[in-house]
Protein backbone atom coordinates (compact mmCIF):
# COMPACT_ATOMS: atom_id res chain seq x y z
CA UNK A 1 0.00 0.00 0.00
CA UNK A 2 1.48 3.45 -0.82
CA UNK A 3 1.78 5.72 2.02
CA UNK A 4 -0.95 7.77 0.44
CA UNK A 5 -2.96 5.17 0.39
CA UNK A 6 -2.37 4.92 4.21
CA UNK A 7 -3.28 8.04 4.98
CA UNK A 8 -6.53 7.49 3.81
CA UNK A 9 -7.31 4.93 5.47
CA UNK A 10 -6.16 6.20 8.71
CA UNK A 11 -8.09 9.31 7.98
CA UNK A 12 -11.53 7.15 7.60
CA UNK A 13 -10.70 4.69 10.26
CA UNK A 14 -10.08 7.53 12.86
CA UNK A 15 -13.54 9.78 11.96
CA UNK A 16 -15.96 6.46 11.13
CA UNK A 17 -15.78 7.47 7.52
CA UNK A 18 -16.92 4.78 4.91
CA UNK A 19 -15.29 4.66 1.34
CA UNK A 20 -18.42 5.84 -0.17
CA UNK A 21 -18.60 9.09 1.99
CA UNK A 22 -15.05 9.42 1.42
CA UNK A 23 -15.99 9.81 -1.82
CA UNK A 24 -18.45 11.59 -1.95
CA UNK A 25 -16.76 14.14 0.43
CA UNK A 26 -14.12 14.18 -2.37
CA UNK A 27 -16.02 14.31 -5.65
CA UNK A 28 -14.95 11.07 -6.43
CA UNK A 29 -15.91 7.44 -7.09
CA UNK A 30 -15.45 4.90 -4.26
CA UNK A 31 -13.65 2.83 -6.40
CA UNK A 32 -11.15 5.58 -6.95
CA UNK A 33 -10.77 5.77 -3.35
CA UNK A 34 -10.74 1.95 -3.18
CA UNK A 35 -7.66 1.47 -5.46
CA UNK A 36 -5.92 3.72 -4.25
CA UNK A 37 -6.23 2.19 -0.68
CA UNK A 38 -5.51 -1.17 -1.81
CA UNK A 39 -3.05 -0.88 -4.75
CA UNK A 40 0.37 0.21 -3.65
CA UNK A 41 1.11 1.08 -7.26
CA UNK A 42 -1.80 2.89 -7.79
CA UNK A 43 -1.00 6.45 -9.27
CA UNK A 44 -2.48 9.43 -8.37
CA UNK A 45 -3.32 12.17 -10.45
CA UNK A 46 -2.88 16.18 -9.31
CA UNK A 47 -6.60 16.85 -9.18
CA UNK A 48 -7.55 13.63 -7.25
CA UNK A 49 -4.78 14.19 -4.81
CA UNK A 50 -5.80 18.05 -4.24
CA UNK A 51 -9.15 16.78 -3.90
CA UNK A 52 -7.96 14.44 -1.07
CA UNK A 53 -5.88 16.33 0.43
CA UNK A 54 -8.41 19.07 1.26
CA UNK A 55 -10.72 16.04 3.28
CA UNK A 56 -7.24 14.70 4.69
CA UNK A 57 -6.30 18.40 6.10
CA UNK A 58 -9.12 19.33 7.41
CA UNK A 59 -8.75 16.77 10.68
CA UNK A 60 -5.34 18.31 10.89
CA UNK A 61 -6.79 21.51 11.03
CA UNK A 62 -9.66 20.60 13.77
CA UNK A 63 -7.00 19.34 15.87
CA UNK A 64 -5.23 22.12 15.94
CA UNK A 65 -7.84 24.60 17.46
Amino acid sequence: MSEFGQRVIDYRLKNGVTQEEMAKMCGLSRQTICALEKNPYHQVNILTRHKLEKVLNKTKERDVE
